[in-house]
């Protein structure tokens, strides 16, 4: 599925000003802004496509990036030099892949990730501030029904953590203080018995029990490991 999570440039793109057509070039570590042939803004970027350097002034309005068969790829707003306002990237099909939300630059908001087919189904939601991970983040199956919640506050996971079977039935539940486990985890067998409970403190482990998919208690409660990588 595509990832907009950091925005992909290519050779050839077109912003619309005001309704006048305007052209932007990469040339390796280099972005030019053009308007009716002229330049008008020149970017330098490290080594991992970030803007580093801007010489001039970024034309504020759409921008639009197109497939090399001539089917929209990308499109984004500028304003005052910076990416504002909701960006999209587009599948061959017509169809929204990714869409994003930026203010000043930075990911402001919702970024929602779409299955590949016309329906327009997400597939997975995160909530930004100012760049940093914050709110709610699922993770949906192709079913609709969700694969995992969490939640994020200043880009560290805070509070419920739930992952799921395909059916709805809980898979996992743990809880986060400032991205540390804290509290009760347990992990459950596809029938609904617990399959293993632990407690925390700090991201510190302090007991477990396992139990078998019958409920009795496993002789081996240290065979966590499948549980512990959910």
């Amino acid at each position: 599925m595509p990832d907009c999570g950091s925005i992909r440039f290519y050779p050839r793109f077109v912003i619309f000003d005001e309704g006048r057509p305007a052209e932007r070039r990469t040339e390796g570590r280099r972005r030019v802004y053009l308007v009716s042939g002229r330049e008008v803004a020149r970017e330098t970027l490290d080594l991992n496509g970030n803007s580093v350097r801007l010489d001039g002034a970024i034309p504020d309005g759409a921008v639009r990036e197109f497939y090399p068969t001539g089917e929209l790829r990308f499109e984004f707003r500028y304003k005052n030099n910076l990416l504002d306002g909701i960006s999209r990237e587009f599948l061959k099909n017509g169809a929204i892949g990714c869409e994003t939300s930026w203010l000043g630059g930075k990911m402001h908001g919702a970024r929602k990730v779409f299955t590949s087919g016309d329906e327009g189904t997400i597939m997975e939601i995160f909530h930004y501030r100012l760049n940093l991970l914050h709110g709610a983040h699922i993770i949906m199956f192709e079913n609709g029904k969700p694969w995992s919640e969490e939640n994020f506050e200043d880009d560290l996971l805070q509070g419920e953590k739930k992952v799921y079977y395909k059916n709805g039935q809980i898979k996992l539940r743990e809880y986060y203080e400032r991205g540390r486990l804290s509290g009760k985890r347990a992990a459950f067998h596809d029938n609904g018995r617990v399959q293993c409970e632990e407690t925390y403190i700090d991201g510190v482990l302090l007991s477990r029990r396992v139990f078998t998919r019958s409920g009795a208690a496993s002789d081996n409660p240290g065979n966590t490991g499948r549980f512990r990588q959910l």
